[in-house]
């Protein structure tokens, strides 16, 4: 019996383990050449689309994807960019999130990428269980001190 628990305990920690960021943790390097913009994207962990690994297009572009529990960093040129994460898959909950920003040389922005579950309805049928409801998806600025307490947790989505 100890061996079928001690079994099922290190397979549980095996598929489990594929849930999380592996890179490697911040650092509190933040710093920026002057002639540069810096673009610092969050996701915190989360078990709603955890699995997926959320990919980030600047200027039609794609410069990585976010995953959960990681962050993101992208040197951009001073001047008006497009920042799109769009949706993965036709499982993927959450809609495609498209915003503008404006970027000035020597500076460092942190944006967080954060999806919920609006209206969740749970529906038992008999032995199934339907799930029904809404995503809402978001990228929230934060300032650098905010943004850096938020980054001493997660690790390098590269």
């Amino acid at each position: 019996m100890k061996k079928l628990v001690l079994f099922f305990h290190c397979l549980a920690v095996m598929l489990l383990s594929g849930c999380v960021t592996t890179g490697a943790k911040f650092d509190n390097s933040v710093k920026v050449d002057s002639d540069k913009s810096a673009l610092y994207l969050m996701r915190q962990s989360k078990f709603v689309g955890a699995l997926i690994c959320r990919p980030v297009i600047i200027d039609e572009v794609e410069k990585g994807c976010l995953t959960n529990g990681g962050f993101l960093r992208v040197d951009l040129e001073p001047g008006e960019h497009v920042i799109t994460m769009p949706k993965v898959n036709r499982s993927d909950w959450f809609k495609e999130l498209k915003v503008n920003g404006t970027f000035n040389p020597g500076k460092i922005y942190y944006l967080e990428w954060t999806g919920e579950l609006v209206n969740l309805n749970v529906l038992p049928m008999g032995a199934l269980t339907n799930v029904e409801g809404e995503t809402q998806s978001m990228l929230i600025e934060h300032t650098e001190s905010g943004a850096l307490s938020i980054l001493k947790g997660l690790r390098n989505s590269n």
